[in-house]
């Protein structure tokens, strides 16, 4: 019977589900513990104690680590550059009747 009972506590352990709701729990009861001093002095009977340390006075006091969300901001650079044309134009001049690859006409 108690094999039974550590199997199908192992197989229920294994999922996702239940370790968030514990993990949710959790939190909740460390919420509880810290909005009520009488319920944190249950729990330690030195919790009025100046120099007492545990999670619940650690999270009173905000001394809780936590992630920061960091996000790097890169500002993209176009791909395509556009430039004003220029005022100035040059005109290049070139005689196409005399190239080298032109030869006398063939019906002359």
């Amino acid at each position: 019977m108690q094999l039974k009972f550590l199997k199908s506590l192992t197989r229920l352990a294994r999922k996702k589900g239940f370790k968030s709701g514990l993990l949710l729990g959790l939190f909740l009861f460390l919420q509880a513990a810290v909005t009520s001093p009488v319920f944190h002095s249950v729990l330690h009977s030195d919790a009025t104690d100046p120099a007492h340390q545990c999670a619940v006075t650690m999270f009173s006091h905000g001394q809780v680590d936590a992630a920061t969300p960091a996000v790097a901001i890169v500002v993209a650079q176009p791909l395509v550059s556009f430039a004003s044309p220029t005022r100035e134009v040059t005109f290049v001049s070139t005689d196409i009747r005399l190239q080298p690859g032109r030869g006398p006409p063939a019906a002359a």
